[in-house]
């Protein structure tokens, strides 16, 4: 059994947060970099952001391709999309940040050991790494 994880996504505008219930830190960090990877080879146009489609992914992750049906009503989805303020504690142990520039670029903080703080708390103690250097990371982590 894993540990719940916190992931943050920010593009442009946007910044949307999921909790994941379990999974090891790398099995969840390799999915993550995984969907934006493909996210970013799935748009139909260059100049549709990678963030939008890279969502949809982490939104539909646990239910297929398939569009929901009434017998998938009770599976719960891997990644949940939740409410957080700066009042609001979890209890993740892992969190990831997946946060693009406006010209697009992606970088990734890393933070360990998080006790359910407050991702404006750990930002400032995340490792910084670019996508492929999270994968070498997790990669001989695993």
């Amino acid at each position: 059994m894993g540990m719940p994880s916190l992931v943050v996504v920010r593009f442009g505008e946007n910044q949307v947060h999921f909790r994941r219930q379990n999974g090891s830190p790398e099995a969840v960090g390799i999915h993550l970099l995984d969907m934006l990877e493909s996210a970013d080879s799935i748009k139909p146009r260059a100049h549709f952001h990678t963030g939008s489609y890279f969502l949809r992914f982490i939104f539909q992750a646990g239910y297929g391709d398939e569009p929901i049906s009434p017998k998938m009503r009770d599976v719960l989805p891997i990644y949940e999309a939740i409410a957080l303020d700066d009042n609001v504690m979890g209890d993740w142990e892992f969190a990831y940040e997946f946060s693009a520039d406006p010209a697009g670029n992606w970088t990734v903080s890393y933070a360990e050991d998080c006790d359910g703080e407050r991702w404006s708390e750990l930002a400032g103690a995340a490792e910084k790494l670019t996508p492929e250097q999270l994968r070498d990371h997790l990669d001989s982590a695993h």
